[in-house]
């Protein structure tokens, strides 16, 4: 689901998720899953992460803080046996079973990294159409640009207002930030494509209509 997910919101960005630029996502995401340790790569993903590209999956985060809820107060007998969990700063550290650890730990990676591939790729997509619309701008300012237009049109848990990140402790249900989410970005999404369209630049022009083209073509 997070997969087939967010290959859809690269289509409703008018983006090919699974072109050229994917490869250098798959490749900066396997070293930190499989900790290879490549420097290059590793300075790959630190910019990423001060662009506030990733490790923002609204799913894993907000669950993440459900248990944080869920350990402040008096955690239930079951749920001390079955995952002796020690929640620490905004990062589970499990103890009790290894073996258990282990899994989860790598199955939250995997999860957060699906997240990540897409919104890299995009993000890759939109710096290259930056650097055709301004080709005398610096790049570190398109990478900020690039990196805000991701930021606006795909899920982030970090945008989540905090009175809509409040509502997940009402008891008649929980993640109220992802619904939350497509409203914002689909706003975005058509706010972006109206912007690059009459921003008078032929080539964001193409990447406005390509938008307002992918947008609609996944609500129909």
């Amino acid at each position: 689901r997070n997969f087939l997910g967010g290959a859809q919101f690269g289509i409703a960005n008018g983006l090919n998720p699974f072109s050229k630029a994917s490869n250098q996502s798959r490749k900066t995401l396997m070293n930190q899953l499989r900790r290879k340790g490549d420097k290059e790569l590793n300075e790959e993903y630190e910019k990423y992460l001060r662009l506030g590209l990733v490790n923002t999956s609204v799913r894993v985060n907000e669950f993440r803080k459900l248990l944080d809820t869920g350990f402040e107060d008096d955690p239930s007998k079951m749920m001390q046996k079955l995952a002796s969990l020690k929640y620490g700063d905004n990062k589970i550290v499990r103890g009790g079973s290894k073996v258990y650890g282990k899994v989860a730990d790598t199955l939250e990676n995997v999860y957060m990294a699906t997240d990540d591939f897409f919104k890299i790729t995009a993000y890759h997509k939109e710096l290259k159409t930056l650097k055709e619309a301004f080709p005398n701008q610096r790049e570190d300012v398109l990478e900020v640009q690039a990196a805000r237009i991701i930021q606006d049109t795909l899920p982030n848990y970090d945008k989540v207002p905090k009175g809509v990140k409040a509502l997940r402790d009402l008891p008649v249900g929980n993640f109220i930030s992802f619904p939350s989410e497509i409203a914002r970005t689909s706003i975005n999404i058509i706010r972006q494509a109206s912007n690059e369209i009459t921003s008078g630049n032929a080539a964001l022009r193409k990447r406005g209509l390509q938008r307002l083209a992918g947008f609609g073509a996944t609500q129909v």
